[in-house]
Order: structure tokens, then sequence, then C-alpha cells
């Protein structure tokens, strides 16, 4: 029986440990939610009209442009027109643009920075990579023999530029959070285990003081000897019981 005991406190000691392991080891996950405070960078853009240019008409095989203008890396430079006939709109760089006014012909023109053709609603952006002044140009580029004139009602260039601010936000996010299943499985079974092996030690002990034989050297029996009786020695040697004399007298007198 205690030998069982002991082995069944073992066997669910070590079945705890196993499941305290596994625990950390490989843990049973459920989703929850959670609200967090997100930061995150929200950009404000902020638009400026630099030049325009309303209601003109444009000959066929010419050109036509706004005042230069300085922009510096990341700002966004955007050409905006709107015509009866599709045209075409240019971005230049100022070195761009001051080989292009050499040219014999409008249409020759191949080295620029954006382009686009549009007739109404017409708007070309560009990215400015590279700070520096920068001319936006609208080119019909018809030939004079049978060309056409285009009738522009508004011609203007503005700048892009962003600004960025930090903005705190609750979100709700999905985490993969630990049960711990296996963890309360393992304080289970270890404290099961405790108790058993602790009943077993208690067991063992009193089985020990059980066995234990009763000490007999030197002790009188305490019930063979009465407190009534006494022992004295006669004459011969011999010792006599007062309390077995007594009861002798009173059988032989009454």
């Amino acid at each position: 029986m205690r030998s069982r005991l002991k082995t069944i406190s073992l066997a669910l000691l070590l079945i705890g440990l196993l499941f305290v392991s596994l625990n950390f080891i490989f843990p049973i996950t459920v989703p929850i939610k959670k609200s967090v405070e997100v930061s995150e960078q929200v950009g404000i853009q902020h638009k400026q009209q630099l030049a325009s240019m309303l209601g003109f008409v444009l000959n066929s095989s010419s050109d036509v442009y706004l005042p230069p203008v300085n922009l510096s890396t990341g700002e966004t430079f955007q050409v905006n027109w709107y015509a009866d006939i599709i045209i075409n709109a240019y971005i230049l760089t100022q070195q761009q643009f001051s080989d292009f006014q050499k040219l014999p012909d409008v249409s020759d023109i191949t080295t620029y920075e954006a382009t686009g053709f549009a007739n109404r609603n017409g708007v070309l952006s560009y990215n400015v990579s590279e700070s520096g002044s920068y001319v936006a140009v609208l080119v019909n580029s018809s030939s004079r023999s049978d060309g056409y004139t285009v009738s522009v009602a508004e011609f203007n260039e503005s700048s892009i530029s962003h600004t960025y601010q930090t903005q705190n936000t609750i979100q709700m996010k999905t985490f993969q959070q630990n049960d711990n299943l296996y963890l309360y499985l393992g304080f289970v079974f270890m404290g099961s285990g405790a108790i058993i092996l602790l009943l077993y030690i208690r067991h063992r002990k009193i089985s020990n003081l059980i066995q234990q034989p009763f000490p007999t050297t030197g002790c009188i029996d305490p019930l063979t000897i009465s407190s009534k009786e006494t022992w004295t020695k006669s004459s011969q040697g011999t010792f006599t019981n007062s309390l077995l004399s007594e009861n002798d007298s009173k059988a032989k007198y009454g």
C-alpha cells in the first residue's frame, strides 16, 4: 500500500512538471482584443497659387508660359488649364526653358521634367526632386499652314507642400494570449502528488512507531503487583506474600 502511494505521488508530480513545461514550450493561445493608443504621422496639405492667366488665345505653333517659380525638394509643382481644344503642357527647369526658347519650332521640344495633354480640366503635376527654378509652358504645336487656334480660359500654376504632425488615436487590436491551461493542469497534478506524498510520509512514520519494541529491562510489570501486597523474608530464607497469607487465614477461620 505504501509503495503504491509513493509511486502515485511521484507520477502525479512528474505529470504536473510536464504540463508546466508544455505551457511555455507549446502554449495554447486565444485571441483577445485590446484598445491601444497608436501614434501616426498625419500629413497636412498646403496649396499656394503662384501665378495665373485668364482668357487668351494661343495661335498655332506658339507657346505661352507663366513666370518661373523657385521650388524646394519635396514640393509638388502643379499646372492647371482649361481650353476648348487639346493642347500640350510642359514643366521645364530654367535651363530646359532657355534651350526651348532657342528651338526653331515649338514642336521640337524633347527635354522636359513632365508633360501632359488635355483640353478641359487639364492637370499636370511634378514632384520636385531638386530645388531650383521651374517654368510652366502651354504649347499649341499645330503647324501654321493647317493649324488652329486654341481658346484658353484659364492657365495657372501652384505649389503643394505637406507638413506632418503626430496624432494619437485609440484602436482595437487583436493579440494572441496564452490561456495557461497547461499551467493550471500542472498545478493540479503537482498539488495532488504533493498531498499524496505527505500522506505517504505520515503513514510511514506511524508504522515505524507501532513497530518499535516496548522496553522491559529493569522494569516490573505493574499489572502483576497489587498495591496491598508485600513480601517478607522468613527465617528459613523464603519470601511470603502478605496478601496471600491474609487470604489463607480468612479461608481457615471464616
